[in-house]
């Protein structure tokens, strides 16, 4: 499949997935959203519902955050 960048807009609820990919991130990052760590690259809106999200990234050289909002 074609990596989809995250939005720094909205996504929604009804979206398959979000990729959890920037060009500008490295791909080698581990993930978190909302201070839980996640397994996987991409992840459901809807496992995550309606509101804003924090998604955090990190390596051994870089780190950093980003908020996405789920709307219906």
């Amino acid at each position: 499949w074609t990596l989809i960048p995250i939005k720094l807009a909205s996504h929604k609820l009804s979206d398959d997935y979000i990729d959890l990919y920037h060009p500008s991130i490295p791909q080698d990052v581990t993930w978190s959203i909302n201070n839980s760590g996640i397994t996987t690259n991409r992840v459901k809106p809807s496992d995550l519902g309606v509101g804003i999200h924090q998604l955090r990234f990190r390596n051994g050289s870089i780190k950093g955050k980003l908020m996405i909002k789920i709307i219906e």
